[in-house]
C-alpha cells in the first residue's frame, strides 16, 4: 500500500494524478519448476476516479514466463483500460519480455518489447 505521484503541476492546466494504491500478490503454486502468481491492485486518484488491475503469471524453471492481465479505468484516465498478454524468457541474467496490449480504443494493438540484464 502507498501513495503515488505526489508533486506540483506539470503544466498550468494539468495536475499529476496522485493516488492511493493497494496491491496484493499471491503465489498458490510454488514448486521447484513451477510458480503461479496472482496479482491485483487498485488505485484511488485524489481527483475522484478509480482504477483496478488483475493479472496472472506462470513461471517455468525461472526461464519462461507467461502473463495475462486486465486493467479497468474510466475513459478519462491517464492509463486507459486494456488487456495485456505477454511472454518472457530469462537466461544467464539476460531477459527478453514481449507484451501485447489490446481491448482498448486508445492503446489497441500495441506491442511492447523489453530487454534487461541482471548482474
Amino acid at each position: 500500500a502507498g501513495v503515488s505521484t505526489l508533486g506540483t503541476l506539470v503544466e498550468k492546466t494539468w495536475k499529476q494524478p496522485a493516488s492511493l494504491k493497494v496491491a496484493v500478490d499471491w503465489a498458490p503454486l510454488m514448486t521447484g519448476n513451477h510458480v503461479l502468481d496472482i496479482m491485483a491492485d487498485a488505485d484511488y486518484y485524489f481527483s475522484g476516479s478509480f482504477s483496478a488491475a488483475a493479472g496472472l503469471q506462470y513461471t517455468w524453471k525461472q526461464l519462461l514466463f507467461v502473463r495475462a492481465g486486465y486493467r479497468y479505468a474510466p475513459e478519462a484516465s491517464v492509463i486507459p483500460r486494456h488487456l495485456a498478454l505477454g511472454l518472457g524468457v530469462q537466461f544467464y541474467g539476460l531477459r527478453l519480455d514481449v507484451s501485447y496490449l489490446t481491448a482498448s480504443s486508445t492503446l489497441g494493438n500495441t506491442l511492447n518489447l523489453g530487454l534487461a540484464y541482471s548482474f
